[in-house]
């Protein structure tokens, strides 16, 4: 008899004992001599309904068990490695402890499926359906998750770095202190995800949905949010340093004491967006929607800000030194105590916004608007002011404004108090 018949009848034998009563297995495995923990290796059992079954610590390792029932199957200890699982039904299975190294299991049902410490490294989960699978402890390392289904699952602390998350469904998952640099989660939906203190450094995520997730004290430096959407999300604290969310949806999202040092923001829409305390030292915000932000505090030294929409936002005490500001909209914006030395304000829109006690030493204002604006206080010392729109403009005690200022302030419609606070020109109210 040749070899190829012995696993022929080797494989009849086991399919008999597969469509006998769990409680027999034990008895009819010994009668034909089937060693269990062995024979499954390397065979056809393409379809075969095993669900229910308790085949822990068996071998099935380069067995063909594509479109297989194996649900509700004890498979824990079971060796599945290099196995075909392709279309297979493992949902609520127990795979703990399970290795399944370089398995392919695109497409198959894990709904429910017990995990716990179970080896898929190398494995092709693409397009498997993994909700409410247990995962704790899981190795997913160089696996291909491309399109699965992991919506709600509990991945803590689990190392999915390098991973092929391209297109995967992650909403409402916890991947908190999960390890996620440098893998692919193009397109993967993070619609609620929480990611707190996740390592996401380095990854593609252009154009994903991570809306209302929960993103605080994450390390997204170097990562790709080209276009994503963060609104509402909480980035507090956050590490999102030199990181391009060109064009990213950042509206009223959280971002209190993040790092943006170096970031690109370009055209980014930070609309009511928190970032108070935050660090956007030389980030470029050329062109950004930050119309109602809270930028209390917010240090922008360096940053470019040309063309930004910062009307009616909140820049108390803001650091904006050296800043680029020209032909911003800061209409209505607060900015008072604000650092402004050295900012470029040419062309700039600052109608009715509050600069009271501001520091705008060697500021150049140069086409800039500040009608009806209030520079009560404000340090003038050594400001480029040419074709400067100052009608009804609040000015007085004024550090660097020099009679000669003043004067020149007035005949171009400001409002001058001397230190007394009596108005040097005869003008309408500042409210009229």
């Amino acid at each position: 008899m040749t070899d190829g018949e012995i696993d022929l009848d080797i494989q009849d034998l086991i399919r008999q004992i597969i469509d006998a009563s769990p409680e027999e297995f034990p008895k009819l495995s010994k009668l034909v001599g089937v060693n269990l923990a062995k024979d499954f290796a390397g065979l056809e059992l393409r379809g075969e309904d095993l669900g229910g079954d308790n085949l822990s610590s068996a071998e099935f390792a380069g067995s063909d068990l594509s479109l297989a029932n194996l649900s509700h199957t004890n498979l824990s200890f079971a060796d599945l490695s290099l196995a075909n699982l392709s279309g297979a039904n493992l949902s609520s299975a127990n795979l703990s402890v399970a290795n399944m190294s370089g398995a392919n299991l695109s497409g198959a049902d894990l709904i429910g499926a017990e995990l716990v410490c179970a080896n898929l490294s190398g494995a092709n989960l693409s397009g498997a359906n993994l909700s409410g699978a247990e995962l704790i402890g899981v190795n997913l390392s160089g696996a291909n998750l491309s399109g699965a289904n992991l919506s709600g699952v509990d991945l803590i602390g689990v190392n999915l770095s390098s991973v092929n998350l391209s297109g995967a469904n992650l909403s409402g998952a916890n991947l908190s202190r999960t390890n996620l640099s440098r893998s692919n989660l193009r397109g993967a939906n993070l619609n609620k995800a929480n990611l707190k203190d996740a390592n996401i450094s380095g990854t593609d995520l252009s154009g994903n949905n991570l809306s209302f997730s929960n993103l605080t004290n994450t390390n997204l430096s170097l990562a790709n949010l080209n276009g994503a959407n963060l609104s509402l999300a909480n980035l507090s604290g956050a590490d999102v340093s030199l990181a391009n969310l060109n064009g990213a949806n950042l509206g009223n999202a959280n971002l209190r004491g993040a790092n943006l040092s170096g970031t690109n923001l370009i055209g980014a829409d930070l609309n009511s967006t928190n970032l108070s305390s935050a660090n956007l030292i030389s980030a470029n915000l050329i062109g950004a929607n930050l119309s109602n932000a809270d930028l209390i505090d917010a240090n922008l030294g360096g940053s470019n800000l040309s063309r930004a929409n910062l009307s009616r936002s909140n820049l108390i005490s803001a650091h904006l030194s050296r800043a680029e500001l020209g032909g911003t909209n800061l209409t209505g914006a607060n900015l008072s105590r604000a650092d402004l030395r050295d900012a470029n304000l040419s062309r700039a829109n600052l109608s009715r916004a509050n600069l009271r006690d501001a520091n705008l030493k060697n500021a150049d204002l140069k086409n800039a608007n500040l009608s009806r604006a209030n520079l009560i206080g404000a340090s003038l010392q050594d400001i480029k002011r040419y074709h400067t729109n100052v009608e009804k403009a609040l000015f007085g005690y004024n550090g660097g404004l020099s009679p000669e200022l003043k004067l020149d302030l007035i005949r171009d419609g400001a409002i001058v108090e001397d230190i007394n606070g009596i108005n040097i020109k005869e003008v309408e109210s500042f409210e009229s």
